[in-house]
């Protein structure tokens, strides 16, 4: 999963950090967070997402604790079920990666 600022958008560590998971075949789940702020985005950070790495606006979840959907619904309901033993999710992270 990798989480967007709503305020922020695609900044160049993130494309550096899609980058190395693109490149070790690992799955990212756009998420853009703190969609709630009053100086939020998400529509202009969906288009950044769309235009540098082609994820389809509906593809990318909007989360903020204060709409009630959070990071936590998101592992919950999106990772926990796919931790079996062929599921993309499994045994796959970038903290071997990341110094």
């Amino acid at each position: 999963m990798k989480i967007f600022k709503a305020i922020k958008g695609v900044q160049a560590q993130t494309q550096a950090n899609w980058w190395l998971a693109f490149e070790t075949n690992l799955q990212v789940m756009p998420v853009i967070n703190k969609v709630d702020l009053p100086t939020a985005q998400p529509e202009v950070i969906k288009q950044q997402l769309k235009d540098t790495f082609d994820y389809p606006k509906e593809d990318i979840t909007l989360v903020s604790h204060f709409i009630g959907e959070t990071i936590i619904d998101m592992l919950v309901t999106y990772i926990v079920p796919d931790l079996g033993q062929n599921g993309p999710w499994h045994q796959k992270s970038l903290a071997g990666h990341c110094k």
